[in-house]
């Protein structure tokens, strides 16, 4: 029996992919303009496994917002971490980025 390629688009990597690309377009074209198309087609992907994945552009933005918090966060923390005092924490944290 032969697998389909839609099985290796719906893994976790193609959510991954999907939230990886919704970040940069949402960046780039802001809320209203990163279409579900748009998505799909950066990602290569179909439309629908969006809406599977995510269940709505609206949950899409959202998670994508929450992995952008958690990227900051884990920043943060590596700065304060490496870090002997305030001023080198946020010297730190600034060069991360």
């Amino acid at each position: 029996m032969r697998q389909s390629s839609t099985v290796t688009q719906s893994g976790p990597s193609s959510k991954k992919r999907i939230l990886d690309t919704a970040c940069g377009l949402f960046g780039t074209f802001g809320y209203t303009e990163t279409t579900y198309r748009r998505i799909a087609g950066a990602a290569g992907v179909p439309e629908g496994l969006i809406a599977y994945h995510f269940g709505s552009k609206e949950n899409l933005y959202a998670e994508v917002a929450l992995d952008v918090l958690d990227r900051l966060t884990e920043a943060i923390d590596k700065s304060l971490i490496h870090s002997s005092g305030a001023m080198e924490a946020v010297i730190d944290f600034c060069e991360c980025f």
